[in-house]
């Protein structure tokens, strides 16, 4: 594998550290990386990790200078055919978005920091195909910010070389500083710039208070413009203590001999990780917050930053001073401890190998991705590019489950929104109402996959219906064959629409249908067609990640809240939702949370409902699948009025109730013997009064161990029904 990577540069930082870790634990691996930057101080060090150095003026933001820099890249990237181009900084992400466009490259990209984010710079700012980012808040900040895919996010580490941070010693250092004997050293490293010395500075100032509790020096190494104010600063503390108490050293490319030399190393993020690995009792704080002296009390608050701890208290001089005294005076039995508890922490859960698969995972997967072909296996229809959650997982799990068996597989995708879905889903698109372009895509492809969804309804319109009807005709007059994937029928208006149903499913290949009512419909339309199933939504294969703490993150109380999904309905018909939800709220105790499945349509609906649900609490953050899961994981109950948050609710092994006229929600539940389980139908209606929503919730609420023991035991067989259609849509294809 060849993989390019681009920064601004390689002076002495966290984040070109980690590019040097990462070429490092990769070119081990037999992998051929280039790092294409401005260069700086470690260039070399970036060499001895078996990385080729291109330099380029990517640290500059005037437009001759991207200009050259794109043209050095384009060169690069033509002649040396790159099966990854992996950019880590904003400016050298933008030019490879630019580039990307034109020359069809895979494009990764890594989130170091939290950038601050406005109109012009979010539009400018490229997260690529897929990113990685260093922490669990800097995956919610790209949510957040950018609207990034949750899915196209993998949360990584920033790897250590726990060969080189090790334990030792490194008395010529302590005798290069001028200690004394008994004196103690604290060590800090950050960058000095005005955005990053707080903590500097507030160090300095608490040392007066350090030295009155016993005798210490404190080094700091570290760069920037703010290195000859701290120079002064220092000058003045040591003058008023008549010894050299602080000594600031600049820039240093390797300081893991002085961490050696250290008694207590107190610093942010990367540093803090290599002080660990070293076994020094380390102290958790930079200029985006403090945490304090790290031990099992603070893995929460430090992971989740990737240790910068965003989202604490500022460090202040005297917290500061109290912590370093507590360590500096500390036995010597417990400092031990604490060192060998850091580096056994970091060995299990920071090392370089760990980061490296991470990488080399995602890496393998899109460079094995097609795009830009000529001919395609299959061309996908449904309702995508809507920003509907539940659509655009159904198109993900298809996509993802295709490639699994088939990692080479062309796919091309009817969507509303071209550009966004060809970046989110690495795959070819058309936009669906261009008729011209669509019948070009049919004519270059094998297979037209039809869904999933409940595309064949006349609910919402006869427009709509014969729109996917014109193009399942049009599929098979372009010699395609059909499969219709994990669809439902109905609600269905009009006979003569049944009729014009039947004759579409009866000339497909192959039909799934994911709940049991349209699966009897089917075949009571098309009694010849014997290729008609049954199966599950492919969204009941993603999975809730344990580890995913967004009920903690939003403030909410596991098992102490049920969620509300609802979608647009009539004022009076919103109210007796409320209603039910305050006197559920009520009698159990519980807060009501709304989640927008649909952002553009439903999030508005969510912020109607609080209003007349006092104490309710609107999941803004949960434009990302895997929020959804984790949320109702740790959820009461779930009061639905879409069909994909009953599936979230079942792979998360939630019960639930649903509140809707439209049947695909009731029929959903008897198919999953959610209903036989509740003991009454767990469906309510616009007719149904606030209180028979709320005997409904009763029921659910009662009988919620039978049905979780009943959803985690059918599980495995209801996924294994929804994998087993991906092998069929491969079998037409071959």
């Amino acid at each position: 594998m060849n993989i390019l990577m681009v920064t601004m540069g390689m002076g002495i930082g966290g984040a070109e550290t980690h590019i040097i870790e990462l070429c490092r634990a990769l070119t081990s691996r037999g992998v051929l990386v280039s790092v294409a930057s401005a260069g700086g101080e470690l260039v070399m060090a970036l060499k001895e990790s078996g990385a080729h150095h291109i330099y380029a003026p990517l640290d500059k933001k005037d437009p001759l200078s991207m200009m050259r820099s794109s043209a050095i890249l384009s060169r690069e990237i033509k002649r040396n055919k790159y099966d990854i181009v992996h950019a880590h900084a904003r400016i050298p992400a933008f030019i490879c978005g630019v580039l990307q466009r034109r020359l069809g490259f895979r494009f990764v990209t890594s989130a170091h920091y939290d950038f601050r984010v406005n109109g012009a710079l979010r539009k400018m700012t490229d997260w690529g195909e897929h990113t990685f980012a260093v922490s669990d808040d800097l995956r919610r900040y790209l949510l957040r910010e950018y609207g990034t895919c949750g899915d196209n996010v993998t949360v990584t580490v920033n790897g250590i070389d726990t060969g080189h941070f090790s334990p030792s010693t490194a008395e010529d250092i302590r005798s290069s500083l001028g200690l004394r004997d008994g004196e103690k050293m604290i060590l800090h490293v950050s960058r000095l710039e005005d955005y990053s010395s707080l903590f500097a500075e507030k160090l300095i100032s608490a040392m007066p208070e350090i030295n009155a509790t016993t005798a210490a020096k404190a080094v700091i190494i570290g760069g920037g413009e703010k290195l000859d104010e701290l120079k002064t600063e220092a000058e003045r503390i040591n003058s008023a203590l008549g010894r050299e108490a602080v000594l600031l050293l600049g820039a240093l490319s390797d300081v893991r001999d002085y961490i050696r030399a250290c008694d207590v190393f107190a610093s942010p993020s990367r540093a803090a990780l290599e002080a660990m690995a070293c076994a020094k009792p380390v102290i958790v704080g930079g200029s985006q917050g403090y945490i304090g002296i790290f031990d099992e009390n603070a893995i929460y608050r430090a992971v989740s930053t990737n240790f910068c701890c965003r989202g604490e208290p500022l460090v202040q001089s005297d917290v500061l001073a109290r912590d370093i005294c507590r360590l500096l005076t500390s036995d010597s039995a417990y400092l031990t401890a604490l060192g060998e508890y850091n580096r056994r922490f970091v060995l299990e859960n920071y090392s370089a190998s760990r980061m490296a698969d991470d990488h080399m995972a995602v890496y393998g997967r899109l460079a094995s991705v097609k795009t830009r072909c000529s001919e395609y296996d299959a061309l996908i229809c449904g309702y995508f590019g809507y920003g509907n959650m539940g659509d655009e997982a159904v198109l993900r799990g298809l996509i993802r489950g295709l490639r699994e068996r088939k990692p080479d597989i062309r796919l091309c995708v009817m969507t509303a929104s071209p550009g966004k879905t060809a970046r989110a889903f690495c795959v070819d698109t058309v936009y669906r109402f261009d008729m011209a372009r669509v019948r070009a895509a049919m004519k270059k492809s094998r297979l037209l996959i039809f869904g999933g969804g409940n595309l064949l309804q006349d609910s919402t319109s006869n427009a709509s219906l014969r729109y996917y009807l014109y193009i399942l005709r049009s599929a098979k007059s372009c010699g395609m064959k059909t499969a219709v994937y994990s669809n439902g029928i109905g609600p269905v208006l009009e006979a003569a629409n049944l009729e014009r149903i039947a004759a579409a499913l009866s000339a497909c290949d192959s039909v799934s249908m994911r709940e049991n009512r349209s699966f009897e419909l089917a075949k009571s339309l098309c009694p010849q067609n014997k290729n008609i199933r049954l199966t599950f939504d492919p969204v009941l294969l993603r999975e809730s990640d344990d580890k995913n703490d967004i009920a903690g993150t939003l403030g909410l109380e596991k098992g102490k809240y049920f969620v509300i999904s609802p979608r647009e309905i009539d004022r009076f018909s919103m109210k007796k939702l409320a209603d039910a939800a305050n006197l559920i709220a009520k009698k159990y105790g519980l807060r009501p949370v709304l989640i927008a499945m649909q952002r553009g349509e439903d999030l508005p609906v969510c912020r109607a409902l609080a209003g007349d649900i006092p104490g309710s609490f609107v999941a803004t953050e949960n434009t990302d699948l895997q929020c959804v899961l984790a949320l109702l994981a740790d959820a009461a109950f779930l009061i639905s009025s879409r069909l994909h948050t009953l599936i979230c609710a079942t792979s998360a092994v939630c019960p639930m109730m649903a509140y809707s006229e439209d049947v695909k929600l009731r029929s959903y539940l008897e198919y999953s013997g959610i209903a036989e389980i509740a003991g009454i139908s767990p469906s309510a209606d616009i007719k149904s009064t606030p209180q028979e929503i709320g005997n409904i919730a009763d029921a659910v609420i009662s009988r919620g161990t039978e049905i979780k023991a009943h959803i985690r035991a059918s599980l495995p067989t209801w996924r294994a029904l929804a994998e087993y259609e991906f092998s069929e849509i491969i079998k037409l294809i071959q």
